[in-house]
């Protein structure tokens, strides 16, 4: 969470970051600490089924902010925070105890974000992208 923040907070400025929401659905706005230090350029981001959590909260303030243009299909929607607890018998334990919502106030959980352009990649062109043909 706190490496999405950052690099999102390098970019957005008069805008929450995003939204912690509790259970019992209290909004609480993580406030962008730098202002958007970094100097304003048209901006693309390729997003996919397989963009999750760290990578949303990312695109999702890029979106909402007008920061950049994404392009692709919709995300995964994974808008939780979770923390994992290590137990004495090596195993861990991950527990959600948060919600988050965009900087837009969008919540993504189940339901992902829809790119500004969509663009459909199929199972043969990933294959060669990954095999490094294409």
């Amino acid at each position: 969470l706190s490496a999405a923040l950052q690099m999102a907070d390098e970019f957005v400025s008069g805008a929450p970051l995003l939204y912690l929401e509790d259970k019992e659905g209290n909004r609480t706005p993580f406030d962008s600490m730098l202002a958007g230090t970094r100097k304003p350029l048209p901006m693309v981001a390729l997003i996919n089924g397989s963009s999750a959590s760290a990578s949303e909260i990312v695109t999702g303030a890029l979106q909402d902010n007008g920061l950049a243009t994404l392009i692709g299909t919709t995300t995964f929607g994974k808008g939780l925070v979770q923390s994992l607890y290590p137990l004495r018998d090596g195993s861990a334990l991950t527990v959600t105890e948060q919600g988050y919502l965009t900087s837009g106030g969008k919540d993504i959980n189940g339901v992902g974000i829809e790119p500004d352009i969509v663009v459909e990649v199929t199972l043969e062109e990933e294959e060669a992208i990954y095999l490094d043909e294409g």
